[in-house]
C-alpha cells in the first residue's frame, strides 16, 4: 500500500475510461492498480466488481462487492449486488438474505420503492418467506395500498397456521381487518383459522417489481421454484411438510436470535423456536442435515435413527415429533411411534396426519379401540376441511358423541371394520374430492347442523345427540329457554357423560341472564375435560369464564396452568399480566410482585421470545413507577434497556429517574452512551432532536450541554459548541461544581476561541476559587 492519491485518482479515470470503451479486461486492470494505492476503497471495488462480472468472473466479482459492503455498511447497492450474483450461481438461500439485508438499507435510506422491488423479488423466489411477507404488509399498509397490506397479511396468517402458530395467525387476520374491515375474505379466513381449517399457501408468486426481474438466470444454476406436485394424502402432504420445516431449521436457528423489529414482526418471531437452550446445537444441526439428505434418498430407518439423536439431543419440534413418528410407522415399528406422533397431535399442522398415523399404527399392533378413536378425530379434522368455513365449527362439535360413545364402548366386537373405512377413505391422494363426493350423497341437511361423515362408518347411535344439540340451540335462540332446558335434560338420560351437552346447557344458562348459574356449569364441564385430558376444550371454557367474570382469579390461574402445559407459553404469560393487573388494582402489591416474579421465570425457562420478556419489564416498570418506587424502576429500566438498546423512551424514562434520583453523572453518562449508539447507527439528526428535546425538559443540567457541544464540535461547529460549553460552564458554577465548571472552560481553550486570554482569566479565577 503506497496510499499515492493522485496514482488512485489516475488509475480510477483509466478504469472509467476503459470501461466506457467497454473494453472490461483493461477496465479491471486499472482498477486493481487503483486497489493496489488505497485498498478496500467502497468506489474502486465496485467498479473492478463491475468489469469481472463483465467478463464473467463471476466468483472474483462476488468476492469484491462482499469486500465493498463491509467497507460500506450502511449502502445497500454492493449487497443487492451480492444478492444478484448469490442467485446468478444457485446459490438462492444465501441470496434471499442478502436481498433481505439490502431492502432494510434502503429502507433505512427512504428508498421504499426499492425495498419494495427486492421484498417481492424474495417472495417471487420463495413464496412463504415469512420476514419478506410481513414487511411488505407493513409497508403497503403505511403506504396506503390496502389491497396489497391485505393480500400479504393473509398470507402472513397462512404461514403462520403452517408454521403451528395459531394465536399470531389470528393477529396477522385480526391486522387484515383493521386494514379492511369487514373484508369477506379476511373473515373466512379467521372463521377457518379458528375452526382448525387450514389456509390455502401463498404458493403463487406475486407480480415480478416494475423494475422487472433483477437477475437473468444462467443456465440451470438458479435453484428452481418449488414444485406444487401431484395431489398426496394427509399422511404425505404433512410428511413433506415437515421435512421442509426441518430444512429451514437449518437456516432459522442461526438468526432466530437476530431480529430487532417490532410490531408485525413480533408475529414472526419465534416461528421456528425448536432447540433448548442447553443443547449442543452444533451436533443437532449436523443430526438434522443428515437427516434430510437419508429421506432424499429415501433411507427412512437410518433417517429415523437420526432424528431420534436429534430429539435426544435437545431439538424440539413439532415437525421433528411428526416426522419420527412417520418414519417409525413406514419402517414397520410401529409399537416405537405413539409417543412421538401423541407430541405431534397437538399442532394444526400435523394433528390430521397425526392421527391418522397413530390409528394406522394402533391398528397394526390390534389395539382396535385407540385405533377407532383416532381415526375418528382424523376423519373429524378431513371432514372440517371439506365443509365452508362458517359450518366447520358445527359440524365439528357434532363428531364429539360419536367419538365420546366409542371410548365408552368396552369388551364387544373390535371396531376393524369402522378402522379399515376410515383409512381408506384418507390414505388416498384424492382424499378432499372423495370425501366432497361422499358428503354429496347424504341425504339434505340443515347448514346449521351437517351429519358428520363418520355416520357412514360407524353405528354409534349419536344421531339422537346431534339432533338434541341442534334443538337446544334453536330454542334458545328463538327465547324458549325453558323447553330448551327440557330438550338438554331429557337428552342426557342417553348420553349423560357427553360434555358439549352440559357445555350447551351453560350456554342456556347465560342466554336466560343466569350468569352465575353457568359459570358454575362451564366451570364443572372445564375440570371434566381437564381430567379427560383435554386442554384445549378445558382452556376454552376457562377463557369463557375469564369473559364472563374478569375478577375470577381461579379461572386465570387455571388458564396459566393449562397453556403453560400445553405449550402456550406467551398465551399464558399474557394471562400472568392480566393478573397484574387485577392484584395492583385491589393494592395487593406483593401478589403484584410474586405474579411478575413467575411470569419472568416462566418466560426464562420455556425461552420466550425477547418481545413476551419486554412486556413483563415493562409492565413491571410501569407498577413501579405508580407505586413510586424509583430505584426499583430504575433497575428495571435498566434491564429493558440492555434488551432493547435502540428504544428512546425506555432511554429517556432512565435518565428521568437518573435526574430524580440526583445521580446527574449516572445520567450523564446513560445520555452518551445513547448517543454513542445512535451515532453508531449513523443517526445524527434523531441525536440532535433528542438531546434538544432534554435541554428543554431540564434546562438545569449541563451535562446535556456538554453533550451538544461535543456533537458540535465534532461537525465542525466551533463557535456554536463554545457556545453550549459557556453555557454549561455558568451551570456548573450555579450548582456550586467548580471541578466540571473548569473542565468546561478547559474545553473551550481547546477550541482556540478568539477571545482566549479572557477564558484564560476566567479559568484561572475559577481555580483560585
Amino acid at each position: 500500500m503506497t496510499g499515492n492519491v493522485e496514482r488512485y485518482e489516475r488509475a480510477m479515470n483509466q478504469g472509467h475510461n476503459a470501461a466506457w470503451d467497454q473494453t472490461w479486461d483493461r477496465a479491471a486492470e486499472f482498477y486493481r492498480n487503483a486497489l493496489a494505492e488505497i485498498p478496500n476503497d467502497p468506489k474502486a471495488l465496485t467498479s473492478l466488481a463491475l468489469a469481472l462480472y463483465e467478463t464473467q468472473q463471476y466468483a472474483e466479482a462476488l468476492s469484491c462487492y462482499q469486500r465493498a459492503a463491509m467497507q460500506s455498511p450502511e449502502d445497500p447497492i454492493p449487497l443487492e449486488k451480492v444478492a444478484e450474483l448469490l442467485e446468478r450461481t444457485g446459490k438462492a438461500d444465501q441470496a434471499v438474505e442478502a436481498f433481505l439485508r439490502s431492502a432494510e438499507l434502503y429502507l433505512k435510506n427512504r428508498d421504499v420503492n426499492k425495498g419494495i422491488d427486492l421484498w417481492t423479488h424474495i417472495v417471487n423466489l420463495r413464496p412463504e418467506h415469512l420476514v419478506a411477507r410481513s414487511r411488505l404488509a407493513l409497508v403497503f399498509e403505511r403506504l396506503g395500498r390496502k389491497p396489497d397490506a391485505l393480500r400479504e397479511y393473509m398470507a402472513v396468517a397462512s404461514l403462520l397456521q403452517n408454521a403451528g402458530e395459531v394465536q399470531k395467525a389470528i393477529q396477522a387476520v385480526n391486522r387484515a381487518l383493521q386494514v379492511i374491515p369487514e373484508n369477506p375474505e379476511a373473515l373466512q379466513a379467521l372463521g377457518m383459522i379458528k375452526a382448525g381449517q387450514m389456509l390455502p399457501k401463498p404458493s403463487q408468486p406475486l407480480r415480478k417489481p416494475s423494475t422487472g426481474p433483477l437477475v437473468a438466470p444462467i443456465g440451470q444454476l438458479k435453484a428452481p421454484a418449488e414444485p406444487e406436485g401431484p395431489a398426496q394424502d394427509p399422511i404425505n402432504e404433512a410428511r413433506q411438510k415437515a421435512m421442509s420445516v426441518l430444512a429451514a431449521l437449518l437456516f432459522e436457528q442461526d438468526e432466530q436470535d437476530t431480529s430487532s423489529h417490532r410490531g408485525m414482526s413480533d408475529i414472526v418471531r419465534g416461528a421456528f423456536g425448536a432447540i433448548t437452550g442447553q443443547a449442543d446445537q452444533t451436533k443437532i444441526l449436523l443430526h438434522l442435515s443428515q437427516v434430510i439428505d437419508l429421506q432424499s434418498r429415501r433411507q427412512d430407518r437410518q433417517a429415523a435413527e437420526e432424528l431420534e439423536r436429534a430429539i435426544d439431543g435437545g431439538l424440539e419440534h413439532p415437525a421433528a415429533y411428526y416426522s419420527l413418528g412417520c418414519l417409525l410407522v413406514e419402517t414397520n415399528r410401529a409399537q416405537n411411534a405413539f409417543h412421538p406422533l401423541e407430541r405431534a397431535v397437538g399442532h394444526n399442522d400435523y394433528a390430521l396426519a397425526a392421527h391418522l398415523l397413530l390409528g394406522k399404527a394402533y391398528y397394526q399392533t390390534t389395539q382396535y379401540s385407540e385405533s377407532a378413536l383416532n381415526l375418528l378425530e382424523a376423519l373429524k379434522l378431513a371432514d372440517v376441511q371439506i365443509v365452508p368455513a362458517e359450518q366447520a365449527a358445527t359440524l365439528a362439535l357434532s363428531y364429539d358423541p360419536i367419538i365420546e360413545g366409542q371410548s365408552y364402548q368396552k369388551g364387544g366386537t373390535p371396531p376393524t371394520g369402522m378402522c379399515e373405512n376410515i383409512l381408506k377413505m384418507l390414505i388416498r391422494p384424492d382424499w378432499r374430492a372423495y370425501l366432497t363426493d361422499l358428503r354429496r350423497q347424504l341425504p339434505e341437511q340443515d347448514a346449521a347442523a351437517l351429519v358428520p361423515l363418520a355416520e357412514i362408518v360407524t353405528a354409534a347411535g349419536s344421531n339422537e345427540v346431534v339432533e338434541a344439540l341442534s334443538s337446544i340451540q334453536r330454542l334458545a335462540r328463538a327465547g324458549k329457554f325453558g323447553a330448551a332446558m327440557e330438550q338438554a335434560y331429557y337428552a342426557l338420560h342417553t348420553s349423560c357423560f357427553y360434555l358439549p351437552l352440559h357445555s350447551a346447557i351453560g350456554d342456556v344458562l347465560l342466554q336466560e341472564g343466569n350468569i352465575d348459574a353457568a359459570l358454575e356449569k362451564y366451570s364443572t364441564v372445564a375440570r371434566s375435560y381437564e381430567i379427560r385430558g383435554e386442554p384445549r376444550r378445558a382452556i376454552s371454557l376457562y377463557r369463557k369464564i375469564a369473559d364472563l367474570s374478569p375478577l375470577d382469579i381461579k379461572a386465570h390461574n387455571n388458564l396459566i396452568d393449562l397453556m403453560v402445559a400445553s405449550g402456550q407459553v406467551e398465551d399464558a404469560i399474557e394471562e400472568y399480566l392480566v393478573l397484574v393487573d387485577m392484584y395492583f388494582n385491589m393494592a395487593d402489591l406483593d401478589n403484584v410482585q410474586k405474579t411478575i416474579n413467575a411470569a419472568m421465570q416462566l418466560a426464562q425457562q420455556h425461552s420466550a421470545s425477547r418481545h413476551a420478556k419486554l412486556k413483563i419489564l415493562n409492565r413491571q416498570a410501569d407498577i413501579e413507577m405508580q407505586s413510586l418506587n424509583w430505584r426499583q424502576a430504575q433497575n428495571t429500566y435498566e434491564q429493558i434497556r440492555s434488551l432493547q438498546p435502540e428504544d428512546e423512551p425506555t432511554r429517556l424514562a432512565l435518565i428521568d429517574l437518573q435526574f430524580r434520583l440526583g445521580q446527574d453523572k449516572k445520567a450523564g453518562a446513560e445520555i452518551a452512551n445513547y448517543v454513542n449508539y445512535m451515532m453508531g447507527k449513523r443517526s445524527a439528526s434523531k441525536v440532535t432532536a433528542l438531546l434538544e428535546k432534554l435541554v428543554q425538559t431540564y434546562p438545569e443540567q449541563p451535562i446535556i450541554l456538554r453533550q451538544q457541544a461535543d456533537l458540535l464540535r465534532q461537525a465542525g461547529r466551533r463557535d456554536e459548541a463554545i457556545q453550549k460549553l459557556d453555557q454549561a460552564g455558568e451551570l456548573y458554577m450555579q450548582k456550586g461544581d467548580r471541578a466540571s465548571a473548569q473542565e468546561a472552560v478547559m474545553a473551550i481553550l481547546a477550541l482556540n476561541p478568539p477571545n482566549a486570554a479572557q477564558y484564560q482569566q476566567l479559568l484561572a479565577k475559577i481555580k483560585s476559587g
